[in-house]
């Protein structure tokens, strides 16, 4: 699985058309906001390596600004919609969808629903056992 770097630079280049200028002249008008942008996709990027890491048998690309590719959408989704409701725009109901969806997206990782295995190593921690199990029936 690829891992792709998530900072500011990537979520500024990966912008909707037109919420460019907006954030343009909302930093000039709110200069201490200046690395809010970079503090919301840091944040977002740990919340996400937090909920992967939840299943030990999940490997963290050691690069800490970096998340598995198929999770970059769901991350930018948030960070956007984030400092969008920062910068006082409203959300559309199609905003407030996706951001719903990248939310249920990050939760479902932290089920166990998303697999980032290294077959060279053990997961950590790990530990085996000589009990022997065998299955179950139901009474």
């Amino acid at each position: 699985m690829d891992w792709i770097a998530l900072n500011e630079a990537k979520v500024l280049a990966d912008f909707p058309t037109g919420l460019k200028p907006q954030y343009d002249a909302w930093l000039v008008a709110n200069p201490a906001k200046a690395g809010r942008l970079a503090e919301i996709t840091a944040n977002t990027v740990a919340e996400f390596r937090s909920a992967i890491v939840t299943d030990p048998a999940n490997i963290l690309d050691p690069d800490r600004a970096k998340l598995p590719e198929n999770c970059i959408r769901s991350a930018e989704v948030i960070v956007i919609e984030t400092l969008k409701t920062e910068m006082g725009q409203a959300l559309s109901t199609a905003d407030e969808q996706a951001m719903t969806r990248a939310e249920i997206f990050l939760r479902q990782i932290g089920y166990g629903h998303l697999s980032i295995q290294d077959e060279t190593h053990e997961p950590t921690p790990s530990y085996t056992t000589e009990i022997k199990h065998t299955e179950r029936a139901l009474p």
